[in-house]
């Protein structure tokens, strides 16, 4: 099931964000608001997506504003 949430996750990324980026635009360890994959706002579509998806709840306190 990790491997599946990695890909699940990874797919959304690339989709929403880099529809049309090289074939691995990112490694696991890298961040995307650092490297400009994501903003603020696409984070929070992130969370959601995370949140609907897996069915879990992400706390506000969880969330490190950067």
């Amino acid at each position: 099931m990790p491997g599946d949430t990695k890909k699940i996750v990874r797919e959304f990324i690339i989709d929403s964000f880099l529809p049309f980026a090289e074939e691995n635009p990112f490694e696991d360890e890298d961040s995307f608001m650092e490297k400009g994959i994501i903003n603020s706002t696409g984070m929070l579509e992130l969370l959601q997506f995370i949140e609907e998806t897996f069915e879990i709840t992400v706390e506000d306190e969880e969330v490190i504003p950067d």
